[in-house]
């Protein structure tokens, strides 16, 4: 049986995994489009461990209690990173670009809208910022604009795009058919 802190190190073995696998592939696609794999890898990865966290949660393994917040940390990490690709190279950190493309293209509100929720869940992960416990309940709601985001990015989705959408979709019916069979 494996421990909890072996878990643990495990959660932190992936991050470092996803960190060398992206420079990796930011390095052999250097002469081909780097910002489109920046913005790739940096997104894809914040949508999976915001995937893990929100898994975590939801099935509450015993061993695994640490596991959604560190998680949920990694997967703001991520998105911290491809908001930063996206607000230094596409708007040359111009807040007036920034702002008037976000309340201009879906794709660019869900990511904006995601972005600032998953910063609120991010401060109430740690205990200075107690006020802030009432953003958590907002996961599975933030997963749903993420994989939104991530539907949206494609001119054309493929089977991926919509298997995440299918999976936020049935991460969000699992956690509020919990909720309305506690309450009954």
């Amino acid at each position: 049986m494996i421990s909890s802190k072996r878990l643990v190190f495990l959660a932190y073995m992936l991050l470092l995994l996803s960190f060398v696998y992206s420079a990796f592939m930011l390095y052999k696609n250097y002469y081909f489009d780097v910002l489109a794999e920046l913005y790739f890898y940096t997104g894809i990865f914040a949508l999976g461990f915001c995937f893990l966290s929100l898994f975590f949660a939801l099935f509450k393994f015993k061993k695994c209690k640490k596991l959604p917040r560190l998680f949920g940390i990694f997967a703001f990490i991520w998105a911290l990173l491809h908001f930063l690709a996206y607000f230094i190279f596409s708007k040359h950190l111009s807040f007036e670009k920034l702002f008037s493309s976000i309340f201009s293209y879906g794709i660019e509100f869900s990511g904006f809208l995601s972005f600032v929720l998953m910063f609120f869940m991010f401060l109430a992960s740690f205990s200075f910022f107690k006020r802030l416990k009432f953003s958590l309940k907002f996961g599975y709601v933030l997963l749903f604009l993420v994989s939104l985001h991530y539907f949206l990015s494609p001119k054309v989705p493929e089977l991926s795009h919509y298997f995440f959408i299918f999976l936020a979709l049935l991460f969000i019916i699992l956690r509020y058919a919990r909720v309305l069979k506690r309450k009954s």
